[in-house]
């Protein structure tokens, strides 16, 4: 029985896994559209310099943010190492949460040209 219950330990779960796939290319396709909007914003700007920081600085606090806080949930136990949606819920809102505070420092760091 104890034979049984470890090799089952090593066996992948189906749902988990299609689930893993599924989640992967969504997360690509919303890095796409993320760079081609930032590309967009840069484009568009009349301070083209100023745009290209701005648009790093906010990828960078995404980034950073997300890892942090899917980190700390899952240090912490809020969430299991195992639970991607889970972790992935909450590194989506630490990344979008350090976004905001990224544009707001920066917005006050370099402030928009006035005409």
């Amino acid at each position: 029985m104890f034979k049984e219950i470890i090799q089952a330990s090593g066996r992948p779960d189906e749902g988990v896994m299609r689930l893993a796939q599924q989640l992967g290319r969504a997360g690509r396709r919303l890095l796409l559209v993320s760079l081609a909007v930032a590309a967009y914003d840069v484009v568009e700007a009349d301070d083209k310099p100023r745009e290209v920081m701005r648009q790093g600085a906010l990828a960078g606090a995404g980034l950073i943010g997300g890892w942090a806080a899917g980190s700390a949930a899952v240090a912490v136990g809020v969430c299991a190492a195992t639970a991607p949606v889970c972790v992935g819920a909450i590194a989506f809102v630490g990344g979008l949460l350090a976004t905001y505070g990224a544009e707001a420092g920066f917005g006050s760091l370099y402030p928009r040209p006035t005409r």
